[in-house]
């Protein structure tokens, strides 16, 4: 009896830690990242760009159903069939070769960073995101860059895009000037 109580012990021990240390997914980014970790639904990594750098860089994996790569900015992206959401992407998803740009393949990106002037720790954002909780940048935006020829972006104070929410149609180099500062939780494009 006391043998079958302590098995039921350690199995609730070990099925309980498992629901706090998440794996990274696989995916071809493996082999250009390290200090990978994942945060609820964000994949976050430093990874090599087209240049050998290292760039930090998050993803969100709620949406990419497909391989996750490194696109030659060093940024986590979704590649094959499957990849990121919404129309605008180009065939196969991902990025393409390095220097070719097709219109509208950033249509739903963007990226935040926690100092003005896009400089600091960074994280792009491809596609709607509820909630920045579980990420180093819930209440901690200070910039967001826009890609040529995105579309409007709705920046939201609480989770779920409650509260006070401003649009973005360009580069805000201090997000204070939009009354933002350290309170963006939530953005998705327009």
């Amino acid at each position: 009896m006391k043998i079958a109580v302590g098995m039921i012990a350690l199995a609730t021990v070990a099925v309980a830690g498992s629901a706090y240390a998440q794996r990274p997914p696989q995916g071809s980014y493996l082999n250009q990242c390290r200090n990978i970790s994942v945060q609820g639904q964000f994949l976050h990594a430093q990874c090599r760009d087209a240049r050998g750098r290292w760039a930090n860089s998050s993803l969100n994996l709620a949406s990419c159903r497909s391989d996750i790569g490194v696109g030659p900015d060093g940024g986590l992206a979704c590649f094959g069939p499957g990849a990121g959401v919404g129309p605008g992407r180009p065939p196969g998803g991902g990025y393409p070769p390095p220097g070719v740009r097709p219109p509208g393949q950033d249509r739903y990106g963007v990226t935040i960073y926690d100092r003005f002037g896009f400089r600091g720790q960074a994280m792009q954002i491809r596609g709607a995101t509820p909630n920045l909780d579980g990420t180093r940048f819930n209440d901690r935006v200070a910039s967001i860059q826009l890609p040529r020829r995105s579309g409007p972006w709705l920046v939201c104070e609480n989770a779920n895009y409650r509260g006070r929410c401003v649009t973005v149609r360009d580069d805000v180099r201090d997000v204070s000037r939009i009354g933002m500062l350290n309170r963006i939780s939530s953005l998705r494009p327009l």
